[in-house]
């Protein structure tokens, strides 16, 4: 048998839901708050039971608790937000609160029973991290140069800003290709 958990993960905290109407806790988002999560994850687990996590991925801010989950050999399962979004519209639900965001992900497990999320694989992260800063990279370098058009096209603005513009990209150029390799 599983016990669904529900976890609403923001930048700062981790707000804890058991299935079904178990009340709520909450964590700090930090390493230490991550591991004392764990450690308390595993002592919900009676005898013959699995606990399983449910959690949807929130920017970075998941992963130092899904890398805990791993060490500590519990399940999770990250679900796309917009699954939950239309789980909780069916459900007619309208808070959004951390806590009922945690409820409402244990509710969605205990209910949909999803499979458990494979561990990440260290490589694909790497690679994802890198596409995202390059990405980044790339859209701050389109900026840079719509600011350095208008400045050419501008006859108040200084030499001084129109160089520091270009330095400025030049910088950010030189930026992405090492990225790049």
């Amino acid at each position: 048998m599983r016990q669904y958990i529900g976890v609403d993960v923001s930048r700062d905290s981790l707000e804890v839901a058991l299935a079904p109407e178990g009340g709520t806790r909450h964590f700090p988002n930090t390493p230490e708050g991550c591991r004392i999560l764990c450690a308390w994850l595993m002592r919900q687990q009676a005898p013959g039971n699995f606990v399983q996590v449910i959690l949807e991925p929130t920017s970075t801010y998941h992963q130092r608790l899904v890398q805990q989950l791993v060490r500590s050999r519990l399940l999770f399962t990250l679900v796309n937000p917009a699954r939950t979004a239309g789980y909780a519209k069916m459900r007619g639900s309208r808070a959004k609160t951390d806590p009922a965001d945690a409820g409402l992900l244990a509710r969605y497990g205990e209910r949909e029973t999803p499979a458990p999320s494979p561990e990440p694989d260290k490589e694909q992260e790497r690679l994802r991290a890198l596409r995202r800063h390059r990405d980044w990279l790339q859209g701050e370098i389109g900026s840079a140069k719509n600011r350095l058009d208008a400045a050419q096209h501008s006859p108040w603005t200084p030499a001084s800003v129109r160089h520091s513009l270009e330095r400025v990209l030049r910088e950010m150029e030189a930026e992405a290709q090492r990225i790049d390799k």
